[in-house]
């Protein structure tokens, strides 16, 4: 006798198709979240290897012997006419006229053949997304910058370039920008929740390598306060953004080595007010507490132009050779300003006029400027920007010699190097040899003739190479990979 399996239920066989769906759907997600951790491995692994360069740039030298030149020291703004300059290691060891200097015995020679010798000009406020942004700046004779918002790859390529293993500028970074949640806020900020655990994170910042600590406008009261606390207990310098909650005097109590951006000094203390008498009592105070202000105009000035010239503007900027992502994020921000709507047209020409007040009432108030460029953003070219913020200072009337102290001997004050920035004896041998005077000839300082950097001396031929390398940049994959390591590290 045959007996035959009962057949299922409608309900039953029902169950059974969901259960082997859920299963198949597990199995899917299953199969995506793995997928998703092979590929951010990847990103990550190839965020991590950077290029191998091999090309010898520079002369590496113990002792180097710089004749023939007329010295723009930027202690006073004065020109000393024929003179030689000894550079031993680092350091400028002697400085003579050229009727009394000794012979030279051992040194490399440069017959600087009348140019004009001054300290190596610095980027206060920069963002580096490429390796090759650093031997970009250092091709047109800018040896440090001041990296804004720092990621792992940063402490990788600031050794790479101490240790000679790559020509580029010295490099000083900030930790991750710490941010709270009552401002604009963006995934590659360590936004905070709340006052608790800042100790902690910094303590992980610092042991990590940063140099010093970023805020933003995002912070409230107990943020910032339990960040300044944390940081002077730990030895750590502050500087950022003065977050849009707090008034002035509690930001000042906080002692911030110096505040960013003449834009958030608008934005944050003047509440979007075009109060010039508000902001004329804020330049008195910040003149007064002798606090320094990083201006960055040329960022901002991307958007006033495109606002003002349209498309030809935006297409001619994105002819500069730079890192593809960073590009087409910059092309992308700046083509939301083509054609405005009259009202915002009106509205961003109004605040830029009214940023060059600011930076002229800062002046005015004996405010130390810093020079920077918040290159990064908005198509801007690492070393190539700051010679248009050099420009645009002039332009509304700063002189030569106040401009060139702000990116030079100032900002090496505001960081701690007090022996960098000037040129005399015991001073580091950090340097730009120019062909015309800069004090009279700003543009003279776009081409350098020769610079000295980290022991190692560039002549216009090996400028012209590093200017080359430093359009040499990674690809999107290896950028996406290091922005996926910062937002996993930070």
């Amino acid at each position: 006798m045959t007996t035959h399996s009962k057949q299922p239920t409608a309900p039953k066989l029902k169950n059974h198709r969901l259960k082997r769906w859920s299963l198949l759907g597990l199995k899917l997600a299953l199969g995506g979240l793995i997928l998703l951790g092979i590929l951010t491995l990847l990103l990550i692994r190839a965020g991590r290897q950077d290029p191998p360069h091999e090309a010898s740039m520079g002369t590496r030298y113990e002792r180097c012997r710089i004749s023939n030149v007329h010295l723009v020291p930027l202690d006073r703004p004065t020109v000393v006419s024929n003179q030689v300059v000894e550079v031993e290691g680092n350091r400028i060891t002697a400085i003579y006229d050229a009727a009394t200097a000794p012979p030279n015995e051992t040194a490399l020679e440069v017959d600087g053949n009348g140019a004009y010798l001054m300290p190596a000009l610095i980027d206060s406020h920069t963002h580096i997304f490429d390796r090759a942004d650093l031997a970009s700046y250092l091709g047109y004779g800018v040896t440090m910058v001041r990296n804004m918002m720092g990621f792992p790859m940063h402490l990788r390529w600031r050794e790479q370039v101490r240790s000679g293993v790559f020509p580029g500028s010295q490099m000083i970074t900030a930790t991750p920008t710490l941010n709270g949640k009552e401002g604009m806020q963006s995934p590659f900020h360590k936004n905070l929740s709340g006052p608790h655990g800042i100790e902690k994170i910094l303590k992980q910042y610092q042991e990590a390598g940063y140099d010093f600590v970023k805020i933003y406008d995002g912070l409230n009261g107990e943020q910032f306060e339990a960040i300044i606390r944390a940081s002077e207990a730990m030895g750590l310098k502050v500087t950022g953004h003065p977050p849009h909650g707090l008034d002035l005097e509690t930001i000042l109590k906080g002692h911030l080595v110096s505040l960013e951006h003449v834009e958030e000094i608008f934005q944050g203390l003047l509440d979007y007010e075009f109060d010039e008498e508000v902001a004329l009592d804020i330049a008195r105070t910040l003149g007064k507490e002798q606090l320094p202000i990083t201006v960055t105009l040329s960022a901002y000035n991307r958007i006033f132009e495109s606002v003002k010239q349209g498309k030809p503007y935006l297409e001619d900027l994105s002819k500069n050779e730079l890192n593809p992502f960073v590009k087409w994020i910059g092309h992308k921000s700046l083509q939301e300003w083509v054609d405005p709507h009259p009202d915002g047209r009106d509205w961003t020409l109004k605040k830029y006029a009214f940023m060059e007040k600011l930076v002229l009432m800062l002046r005015e108030h004996q405010v130390p400027l810093l020079l920077g460029t918040d290159t990064g953003p908005n198509l801007t070219f690492p070393g190539r920007t700051l010679h248009d913020e050099i420009d645009l200072l002039h332009a509304l009337g700063l002189a030569p010699y106040e401009i060139l102290v702000s990116g030079t001997r100032r900002p090496s004050q505001v960081f701690g190097f007090d022996d960098r920035g000037v040129i005399r004896e015991g001073a580091e041998a950090e340097l730009v040899l120019c062909e015309q005077n800069p004090l009279l000839h700003l543009e003279t300082l776009r081409r350098p003739q020769g610079v000295w950097s980290n022991q190692r001396y560039y002549t216009e031929g090996d400028l012209e190479a590093i200017r080359q390398l430093g359009v040499q940049h990674t690809g999107v994959f290896s950028t996406i990979g290091r922005f996926v390591d910062h937002l996993i590290q930070k």
